[in-house]
């Protein structure tokens, strides 16, 4: 069975994005290029594909973060999970994050689960 350049395709994607909210991205064009593949890419398109690598993504926090986290969660009762994205969500600035969480509290606009150890 061989491929024939004719019958391969190859696209490409661009998104343009804004910034929405504290750290979140908004999509307001999305565009797809559908067009016939170069021989180049028809080579490396059926080569067996390099392993995946198993680290974590998740980036690491500071030692003065990580002690913050684990005070915010002490004080507020909620999982280190909720604490960190409180402390993610105002900038690392505990003082804000406190009084986001308790306004948040006061409205009953946690879930249940935030406080699940």
């Amino acid at each position: 069975y061989a491929k024939s350049r004719e019958s391969t395709m190859a696209f490409s994607r661009v998104l343009i994005t804004v910034p929405a909210g504290n750290s979140g991205l908004c999509i307001v064009n999305d565009q797809l290029f559908i067009r016939m593949a170069t021989t180049e890419e028809i080579r490396r398109a059926f080569v067996a594909p390099a392993p995946t690598p198993s680290s974590s993504p998740v980036p690491t926090l500071t030692a003065s973060q990580q002690d913050m986290l684990t005070a915010f969660s002490q004080k507020s009762g909620m999982n280190l999970e909720w604490s960190q994205k409180c402390l993610q969500d105002n900038a690392w600035d505990f003082n804000a994050a406190a009084q986001v969480f308790t306004q948040l509290k006061m409205e009953g606009k946690i879930p249940d689960v935030a406080f699940i150890k």
